[in-house]
């Protein structure tokens, strides 16, 4: 239930603000990280990027994109855009980066 408020929060522009601490207590209170939603990956990854703590992001995407169910193409791609965007933005990992978006692309089709 917290990973879904966390989400929810991150998507409302009158708790956005809170976002980036929701994500957090809910990581916290898993017994097990390895079992976070993918869905919620993607939003504390965005969240972590807009606080700056890159690193932690990229894991997170990293996992949703391999945590992501088959038929989730639409968040697949936008985790490969994502982590895309992250290493072309620091001038790594290009050639990488546009594998992951050529990737992504042919999910949206």
């Amino acid at each position: 239930l917290m990973m879904k408020l966390a989400i929810a929060s991150s998507l409302d522009p009158e708790s956005k603000d809170d976002a980036a601490r929701l994500f957090r207590e809910a990581e916290a209170m898993l017994a097990n990280p390895a079992e976070m939603d993918p869905a919620f990956l993607l939003g504390s990854a965005k969240e972590l990027v807009a606080q700056g703590q890159i690193k932690a992001a990229e894991e997170r995407l990293r996992n949703a994109i391999r945590n992501f169910p088959k038929d989730a193409k639409k968040e697949t791609a936008a985790a490969m855009r994502a982590l895309a965007d992250i290493w072309i933005s620091e001038e790594r990992n290009v050639a990488a980066a546009n594998a992951l978006i050529s990737r992504a692309e042919a999910l949206e089709k």
